[in-house]
């Protein structure tokens, strides 16, 4: 059985409900409020950058 940690799920509900992304020429794309950001160890995380009032 494959175990996820909690984050792991997390960042995937991010992503799936389009709230997290990467960001095209500095910007986030549409209602997304997290960006998806990989280091160069090719670790993926997101970080939030701006706030949804919907």
């Amino acid at each position: 059985m494959d175990e996820k940690s909690e984050h792991d799920r997390y960042v995937e509900a991010l992503i799936a409900r389009g709230e997290a992304a990467r960001a095209v020429d500095g910007e986030l794309p549409g209602d997304a409020t997290h960006e998806i950001v990989e280091d160069e160890d090719g670790n993926v995380t997101v970080v939030r950058r701006r706030f949804s009032i919907t």
